[in-house]
């Protein structure tokens, strides 16, 4: 009989951290292009973007111009210069013209050395701050069953729906976090500045709700989690208390279908958390 040994090279302990990011932030890893000009010749797409865009050969972007023919996530091919990107894309010859947009690398999770992630998360990412008992991550698939007559096992299940969502206390009670657990954005300025600062948080009308990005880095730098569209969708409850009990604001945030790619994006530096 073989030995079994069990690990425990992968027993995460802390909170870890929260980011949260309007909708369209770069991912830690991404990288964006700004693109000037675009054209399609027998199936091949070539867009120009105004600096060196970086990208290599072989990679995924994700195009957005504004035009149906070369939006999209497409992978670039032979060819790739400093400051022209192609790609396959099965259309009508398109002339050159002007553009105006984005190309954004598909690649992300951040830079890896020593088996930690060592870059910062970028612009646009702000952290949520401390929470009361970290979070909590949950993916809920719905399931029917397919059944005959003849057998008692069902002879196949089938994934009918998702629901996932993120949950957490904040604990840094501040008018922008409780603006992000109300689905808003809008801290407004009443008057005065610094020490005579007087601001107002009011909730969004209805339909005019903010979606978010939220991230999450361990405390041991080594997983990274990003949902790319999420909304407060629990009951939001403020408890002022006495004594040692802080008040928090508690959140549920679902999780949406993006515009594009997958709602959420799981990434694991070194050898060590993918394991065997």
């Amino acid at each position: 009989m073989p030995t079994i040994s069990v690990p425990k090279t992968r027993v995460l302990t802390g909170a870890g951290f929260l980011y949260r990011a309007p909708i369209g932030t770069l991912l830690p890893g991404q990288t964006s292009a700004t693109v000037t000009n675009r054209a399609l010749t027998s199936n091949v797409a070539t867009l120009t973007t105004s600096t060196a865009h970086g990208f290599a050969v072989g990679v995924q972007i994700f195009v957005s111009i504004g035009d149906a023919v070369f939006d999209g996530l497409y992978t670039t091919t032979s060819g790739t210069a400093t400051t022209t990107i192609n790609y396959a894309r099965v259309s009508a010859d398109v002339t050159t013209g002007a553009a105006t947009g984005t190309a954004i690398s598909w690649l992300a999770g951040g830079t890896v050395a020593g088996g930690v992630f060592t870059d910062a998360w970028g612009t646009g990412w702000v952290p949520v701050g401390v929470t009361k008992s970290g979070h909590e991550f949950k993916w809920s698939p719905k399931t029917d069953k397919v059944e005959v007559a003849e057998y008692v096992l069902p002879l196949r299940i089938v994934t009918t729906g998702v629901e996932s969502s993120l949950s957490f206390e904040i604990a840094e009670f501040t008018a922008h976090n409780l603006a992000f657990a109300l689905n808003t954005t809008t801290v407004t300025t009443v008057s005065g500045a610094g020490a005579t600062l007087l601001t107002e948080v009011d909730p969004p009308d209805v339909g005019s709700e903010v979606r978010r990005m939220i991230g999450w880095e361990s405390e041991d730098c080594t997983e990274r989690m990003f949902a790319i569209q999420t909304i407060q969708q629990g009951d939001m409850s403020i408890k002022h208390a006495k004594g040692s009990d802080n008040a928090t604001m508690g959140v549920e945030m679902g999780l949406e279908q993006p515009a594009f790619g997958k709602p959420f994006r799981r990434f694991f530096a070194g050898s060590t958390p993918v394991g065997s």
